[in-house]
């Protein structure tokens, strides 16, 4: 279990508490168990939500375009080195080499020079072709 799921964890259990301690403010020992349960529920309605919130968005804005052929998408790539500058090479499922430098995204060709691929429009913006 890592850091992440320990918190989520959590953050379910003391949903479930303070439901509990609430309901049972009303309803006595039936209300720690009913809140309890409620308070449960409740955490993982609203961590699905949020996870299916952050999936539409990712889709919508992804951190990196998909590739070239259209096949691979943000998903799809591994990330081959990282340097001081801030540059990111990756390479996708396909084989191709891409480097993304600010606010573009350039492919790598055979002898080792990038040519404009794609550029991000905005802090947040959609992809659209770099000339």
């Amino acid at each position: 279990m890592n850091i992440f799921e320990l918190l989520i964890l959590a953050m379910i259990i003391v949903s479930g508490y303070f439901s509990g301690k609430l309901c049972a403010s009303h309803l006595g020992v039936i209300g720690w168990i009913f809140g309890f349960i409620i308070g449960i529920i409740f955490a993982v309605v609203a961590l699905i939500t949020l996870k299916k919130c952050s999936n539409i968005f990712d889709k919508r804005y992804p951190i990196i375009p998909s590739c070239k052929n259209g096949k691979c998408t943000f998903d799809d790539y591994e990330v081959i080195k990282c340097l001081e500058d801030n540059s990111t090479f990756f390479r996708c499922k396909c084989g191709i080499k891409y480097i993304k430098k600010g606010k573009h995204f350039m492919e790598i060709i055979g002898d080792g020079s990038a040519i404009p691929y794609m550029k991000r429009k905005g802090i947040l913006g959609r992809w659209e072709k770099d000339k």
